[in-house]
């Protein structure tokens, strides 16, 4: 799995661009705008989801400089108007550990969403049965 993290000075880049753009970490808005650039046919503030690969906890990884998949880490980048090229620590490549790690995040990330969106669709279920 292609992944990428960080470098110490992209992290302070990410810091000040992060405070340029005035949201807060936990803002949905990092996580649309992300989730844009993956693909930007999709109206996600409207839809109130996000890409695949794009959490908050991927965006809490990629902020503390862990690894993160490579397009979700330029997805992220692009939502800060960096250029991931400069923010990447050059050379790379993940452990089997955190490549491992990397796998087990997906799948709980999968989980959460799936059990959101069951949840979402008894809601809208039991509106119908009330009309």
């Amino acid at each position: 799995m292609a992944a990428l993290k960080a470098s110490e000075q992209g992290l302070v880049k990410i810091k000040q661009a992060r405070n340029e753009r005035g949201w807060k970490v936990e803002s949905p808005h990092w996580l649309w705008e992300s989730s844009r650039s993956l693909d930007p046919t999709r109206n996600w503030e409207i839809e109130k989801t996000v890409a695949a690969g794009v959490s908050l906890g991927t965006w809490k990884r990629f902020l503390a400089g862990k690894p993160i998949r490579t397009e979700v880490f330029q997805a992220f980048c692009q939502a800060l108007r960096l250029s991931w090229e400069e923010v990447a620590e050059r050379g790379y490549k993940p452990a089997a550990s955190e490549t491992e790690q990397m796998l087990a995040q997906r799948s709980e990330e999968a989980t959460l969403f799936l059990d959101w969106d069951v949840h979402r669709m008894s809601l809208f279920s039991m509106d119908g049965l009330k009309s």
